[in-house]
């Protein structure tokens, strides 16, 4: 995954580290973007009333904010449903693919943990054609 040229320490803000780069800190050659999460699922109902259940804990083998690799591409677990679809997600919350099927063809790269965290090549580093 490219970070766009004009996305830098000051953009990104609490996210990036300095000690997460190689090369410069303003042109970095690889970064390691950093994010926090919950440790759990706390809201376990939604809709007016309460009255729809939001699926918790693993389901097919997967929790949320797990890393998955998949044929529609490599990125967080967003959101379950229970028919077996997912929502893909990078670090930086940019969609990926909003329902894939995660029934079949898909690898678990790395557990949910609280911090998140993902290598990311910088722009201006990469050959473009």
């Amino acid at each position: 995954m490219l970070v766009n040229d004009n996305l830098d320490v000051e953009t990104l803000g609490y996210r990036l580290s300095p000690k997460l780069f190689r090369g410069s800190v303003n042109n970095p050659k690889v970064l390691w973007v950093v994010n926090h999460v919950a440790s759990g699922d706390y809201q376990q109902t939604k809709g007016i009333r309460s009255e729809k259940k939001i699926p918790t804990g693993k389901l097919f083998g997967l929790n949320k904010h797990d890393f998955v690799q998949t044929p529609q591409g490599t990125g967080f677990v967003k959101g379950k449903r229970s028919p077996g679809y997912f929502a893909l997600e990078t670090i930086l919350g940019e969609k990926i693919h909003a329902s894939a099927n995660i029934k079949t063809n898909r690898v678990r790269i790395t557990a949910r943990t609280t911090t998140l965290t993902q290598q990311m090549e910088s722009a201006s580093n990469s050959s473009r054609h």
